[in-house]
């Protein structure tokens, strides 16, 4: 996965308090590491964005499944995206919008969400939204692309 400045591979809990996890998902251990996006990295256009490599379109055909920790109060939102490589001739697929803190404890919820069939290359891409506090960190675990057939991709951090 590429990733700009604001999202950050962690192990352990995030420094924020009352926000973000305290272990990664995949080993459920401090040793065992995540990304995610630090409630107290302000950007200039109030986003952050982490981009997969660039897929084939044969891989278009499957869903996109991981793990999100979208805990403390002050979480705007966090949108997935199946990008196009070549952005002057195609538009952003909006796949997924999860607004709002998702639990109450320091958890990892897993998602799936199915990809829209297309013709070209294209990244996915997770874009989240500041929040309105320092206790906004949203983290991400075990990413991985499935097709209809077999597991495509599958990053851990």
């Amino acid at each position: 996965m590429a990733f700009d400045v604001d999202w950050v591979v962690q192990q352990g809990a995030t420094p924020n308090a009352n926000t973000g996890p305290e272990v990664d998902r995949t080993t459920g251990t401090i040793s065992g590491a995540y990304v995610y996006y630090d409630g107290r990295s302000y950007t200039a256009d109030g986003t952050a964005t982490l981009k997969s490599p660039e897929l084939n379109s044969r891989f278009s055909n499957g869903k996109l499944s991981f793990w999100l920790n979208m805990y403390g109060s002050g979480i705007d939102s966090l949108r997935i995206y199946q990008r196009p490589v070549d952005v002057f001739a195609h538009p952003n697929l909006e796949l997924l919008i999860i607004t709002g803190q998702q639990s109450t404890e320091p958890m990892w919820l897993h998602r799936e969400v199915n990809l829209t069939e297309v013709s070209y290359n294209f990244h996915i891409a997770f874009k989240t939204t500041e929040g309105t506090s320092i206790e906004s960190d949203v983290a991400i675990d075990d990413v991985e692309l499935i097709s209809r057939k077999l597991s495509m991709f599958t990053q851990h951090y």
